[in-house]
């Protein structure tokens, strides 16, 4: 019969603007979850690092009451350390790993009053800024 030819489609839906949206979506999940990681990271190794204090201080306090210079003292402290997080014995210490590096500054020629100083700029602590200060 003499009738019109039906089209029939379905409405036509802006798919790329959602994908668009969504994506844009988890970028934005993304970095707010990478930056509460880094600040719980931050947080606990802060917080480590508080720890270590009384240890460090009675450590270096013994060494050096038993005729120990303050730089051998440091070493000592520094080179057990990594020696035994290197054997497995011990786990990460952020107090022991700023002493390691303090250690290594040293010997790679930067100045002993300025490696103290630069260990209480790294540990970011009122303590450890305090201790170094003495040190120096």
């Amino acid at each position: 019969s003499g009738g019109v030819p039906l089209h029939w489609s379905l409405p036509r839906e802006e798919t790329h603007l959602k994908v668009l949206f969504f994506g844009c979506a988890c970028m934005v999940a993304w970095y707010v979850y990478g930056k509460e990681k880094r600040n719980r990271q931050q947080k606990a190794w802060d917080n480590q690092l508080v720890l270590d204090y009384p240890d460090i201080v009675s450590q270096l306090s013994l060494l050096s009451g038993a005729g120990m210079t303050i730089p051998a003292a440091w070493g000592k402290l520094a080179l057990e350390y990594r020696d035994r997080r290197g054997e497995g014995r011990m786990f990460l210490r952020p107090g022991y790993e700023e002493m390691l590096k303090t250690w290594y500054e040293m010997q790679d020629g930067t100045g002993e009053l300025k490696a103290y100083e630069n260990f209480g700029r790294r540990c970011d602590n009122p303590q450890y800024r305090k201790f170094a200060s003495l040190l120096i």
